[in-house]
């Protein structure tokens, strides 16, 4: 320190400390400008790719893992957190649709098609075929009964009453079915 003041003077370890001090002051408002950019990215849904990654080998070892030879297939996997089988996660099908879809409005759609697969996209398509079958299939099964009462009876206000009853019973048998399994598996 006395090798300092006797070389440079008091003034000049002075200025000294403040170009430091401007130094650093320099070098924190640089590095919160860089966190400032990353958090940016955040929230954003680009990413930068740097110019030289694309003649990386491991950049084609990636897009061979993604995509198909031809380089017009894309394949993205989700990994789900919870199990596959469950409602849960087939209801998260339609959400995985919805972000595809969203995602490739600014694409040229009229050569672009998307689909999902899976476990849980093939449950998803088997529930909405089920559900979809079982509606048509209650249709035709209430307008036979209707049609078969009133060729017995020959009134349509008693097919009409029979149509009512059981298709009441049919509710009401499935309801406490239901009560039931799910007070016994929860």
């Amino acid at each position: 320190m006395s090798f300092l003041l006797k070389q440079y003077g008091q003034n000049s370890l002075k200025a000294m400390l403040l170009q430091i001090s401007d130094a650093l002051k320099k070098m924190t408002d640089s590095m919160q400008k860089f966190k400032d950019y990353f958090e940016g990215y955040k929230n954003t849904n680009v990413f930068y790719v740097p110019p030289g990654a694309f003649e990386s080998s491991n950049f084609e070892k990636a897009l061979d893992s993604y995509m198909d030879k031809s380089r017009k297939i894309t394949k993205i996997i989700l990994i789900l957190d919870t199990n596959p089988y469950t409602n849960k996660a087939i209801d998260i099908v339609d959400s995985v649709e919805k972000v595809l879809k969203n995602s490739l409005e600014f694409v040229d759609t009229k050569f672009t098609e998307f689909g999902v697969g899976g476990i849980s996209s093939s449950n998803h398509d088997l529930r909405s075929i089920y559900f979809k079958d079982f509606r048509t299939l209650r249709l035709i099964m209430i307008i036979s009964i209707l049609l078969l009462m009133f060729i017995i009876s020959r009134s349509i206000f008693n097919a009409a009453a029979v149509v009512a009853i059981v298709f009441i019973d049919y509710y009401l048998a499935l309801s406490i079915t239901e009560m039931i399994f799910k007070g016994i598996f929860n």
